[in-house]
C-alpha cells in the first residue's frame, strides 16, 4: 500500500511538471521581496507572503495538470512519462484534482481580496487562470495558435503573478515593476520558440502549430536569439537601477544577473546552428536534447529574485 501511495505522488507530481515549479514561483518572490522592501517588512507581513506563495503553488499545479491532461495524445510521442502518469492518476481523478485545485486557489484568492479590499488582486487571479487554462483545453487551445500560445503562456506564468505580489503588499503600481513585467515577457516569451523545437514532431502531428512550426526551426531560434537577450538586458538595467538606490554595492548586481541572464546566448546559438536538423527524424533527437536544456535557462532567470531578496536584506 505505501508503494502505491508513492506511486501516486510521484505520478501527481510528474503530471505538475515539479521541475517547473520553482521557475513558477519566481516572479511573485521578485515581485514581494521588491514591493516589502526590508526584512522587517518581510518579517511584519509574513503570513500574508506566506499565503501568495500557497496561492502561486496552486496556480502552477492549475496550469501544469489541465495542460498534461489536454495533451496527453501528444506526449505519448514526446513525453511518455507525462501520459504515463496520466495513466497511473487516471483521467478522471486528474480533472477532479484540477477542479479542486481550482476552487481552493479561487476561495484563497477571494479571501485575500476581501481581508486587503484589494479588487485588482482577484481579477488579475481570473486573468492569469483564463490564459493558463485556455492554453491547454479544447476548443480555446491557445497552443494551437503560435504567438497567442506564447502570449497566453507569458501573461499566466510571469506578468499576471508580478503584478499579483506587487498589489499583494502595494496598492499603486510602480514604472519599475512594470519594466521588469516588460522585462521578463520578452525573454521568457523569447525562449519559447527555441524551446519548442523538442515537441516539433509531437505538435506537428496533433495540429498544434507553435512558435517553432509556424516560424521554421531556424527563424525560431533567431527570434530566441534576439528576445532572450533583449528582455535579460532590461531586467539587468532595471535591476541595476535599483541596486544604485538600494544597495551599497551596486556593481555587484548588475555583474552577477549579467552572467545568469545572458549566459543562454550561447545554448541557443548551438540550437541555431543544428536547428534544421529538426526536420530530420534521424536527427530530430540531437536537436531535442539541446531544446531539452531549456530548463536550465529558465533556471538562470530565478537569478532575479535572488537578487531582490539580496536588495531586501540591504546587500
Amino acid at each position: 500500500m505505501v508503494n502505491v501511495l508513492i506511486r501516486n505522488i510521484k505520478a501527481i507530481l510528474i503530471a505538475g511538471r515539479y521541475e517547473y515549479i520553482l521557475a513558477d514561483i519566481t516572479p511573485y518572490l521578485i515581485a514581494a521581496f521588491i514591493s516589502l522592501e526590508t526584512l522587517q517588512n518581510l518579517l511584519n507581513n509574513l503570513e500574508l507572503f506566506i499565503l501568495g506563495l500557497i496561492v502561486m503553488f496552486v496556480a502552477h499545479f492549475i496550469g501544469t495538470h489541465i495542460n498534461t491532461l489536454s495533451n496527453y495524445a501528444s506526449d505519448l510521442i514526446d513525453k511518455p512519462r507525462l501520459s504515463r502518469s496520466v495513466d497511473i492518476i487516471g483521467e478522471r481523478n486528474l480533472l477532479r484534482m484540477f477542479l479542486t485545485e481550482l476552487i481552493l486557489g479561487t476561495l484563497l484568492v477571494f479571501y485575500l481580496t476581501l481581508y486587503l479590499q484589494r479588487l485588482i488582486l482577484l481579477i488579475l487571479w481570473w486573468i492569469g487562470c483564463f490564459f493558463a487554462i485556455g492554453y491547454s483545453i479544447r476548443p480555446i487551445r491557445f497552443k494551437r495558435q503560435p504567438f497567442l500560445g506564447i502570449i497566453s503562456r507569458v501573461i499566466a506564468i510571469y506578468v499576471a503573478p508580478i503584478l499579483f505580489g506587487w498589489f499583494l503588499f502595494r496598492q499603486t503600481l510602480s514604472f519599475h515593476i512594470l519594466l521588469i513585467a516588460l522585462g521578463y515577457a520578452i525573454a521568457i516569451g523569447g525562449m519559447f520558440p527555441a524551446g519548442e523545437l523538442k515537441d516539433y514532431w509531437g505538435d506537428l502531428k496533433h495540429g498544434d502549430i507553435t512558435a517553432s512550426i509556424a516560424l521554421g526551426p531556424k527563424k525560431a531560434t533567431i527570434t530566441s536569439l534576439i528576445l532572450v537577450p533583449l528582455g535579460g538586458i532590461i531586467l539587468i538595467l532595471t535591476f541595476g537601477w535599483l541596486a544604485l538606490i538600494r544597495s551599497p554595492y551596486p556593481w555587484f548586481h548588475i555583474v552577477f544577473l549579467s552572467v545568469a541572464l545572458l549566459s543562454p546566448i550561447k545554448g541557443l546559438y548551438k540550437i541555431y546552428s543544428i536547428s534544421e536538423k529538426v526536420l530530420d527524424l534521424n536527427y530530430y533527437k540531437e536537436v531535442k536534447k539541446e531544446a531539452e536544456k531549456h530548463l536550465r535557462w529558465l533556471a538562470m532567470f530565478f537569478t532575479p529574485a535572488i537578487d531582490s531578496f539580496l536588495l531586501l536584506i540591504g546587500w
